[in-house]
This record gives structure tokens, sequence and C-alpha cells, in this order.
């Protein structure tokens, strides 16, 4: 596989809407393994819903463009302290690697991945997507001693 491919990064998340005692609706992000056992369960498999993503790997110069974008500096007295906006940089990783997605709205039309669409999704999605892809590309100290 070439290093200069556009290669994208598949990113399931399965998750489910649970009504809290409250009468609200909460949204719950599932655990691939607890995902995988309920859609076994036909009454349970009801409940999962799932989101397909795709993913781009930032690119070197897209790299270096984030973080010239998200680090700083804050003046204290006569000396500069340096700065990093986290916020910026989860936002703009977000924006430039999410992809494609199968969101559809209730007449089955595919909505496009805009950024305006992108910030009106849920949070905790958002988060537990960003998550996933952070995951998928750092090898753990397990998959390491594998090599």
């Amino acid at each position: 596989m070439s290093l200069l491919n556009d290669q994208l990064v598949d990113i399931r998340l399965h998750y489910l809407h649970k009504e809290t005692k409250y009468g609200s609706k909460q949204l719950i992000i599932l655990e691939d393994e607890k995902a995988e056992e309920m859609l076994q369960d036909e009454e349970r498999a009801k409940q999962v819903e799932i989101l397909n993503t795709r993913w781009a790997s930032l690119s070197w110069a897209e790299q270096n463009d984030l973080m010239r974008k998200t680090q700083g500096s804050v003046a204290t007295g006569e000396a500069a302290t340096p700065s990093f906006d986290w916020i910026a940089y989860q936002q703009i990783r977000v924006l430039k690697c999410l992809r494609e997605w199968d969101l559809v709205d209730d007449g089955k039309t595919a909505i496009p991945v805009t950024e305006n669409n992108i910030n009106k999704l849920p949070a905790v999605i958002v988060r537990a997507l960003l998550d996933r892809y952070d995951d998928i590309n750092t090898l753990s100290e397990e998959e390491e001693k594998k090599l």
C-alpha cells in the first residue's frame, strides 16, 4: 500500500436511545462487544442504531496547518507562555478527517457531511467517533508486542 494514497478508515458506531425514569431520551454509546451481543437477540437488536463513517488521515501539511491554527501564546508580564486550543484542535480534526457517513433524514434522504451538519450532531456521538479514530491510529502496548 502506498503511503501517498487517500485511503479512508471505516468507523462504525453503535448507539441507542434509552428512556430515563423522567421520560426523556438519553443517547447511549455502545461498546462493540455489547452491540454485537444485542444484535444477536432479535428483540434487543431493534434498539441498536448504527452510524457508519469514513475518515481520512491528515497529511503532513494538514497536520502542520492544524498545529499552527491551534497553538499560540499568552502574554504573562514580559514573557509569553505557549498555549494550545484543544477545542479548536478537535473541531478542525473532525471537519478535516470525517469524509463520509450514512446519516439519512426521516424521509431516508442522505444527509451530506458538511460543517453545519457535523456541528448539529450530539456531542456524545462526535466524542465517541473521535475516540475511536484515535484508537485506530494508535497502536496499543499489547498490539505492539505482537509485532
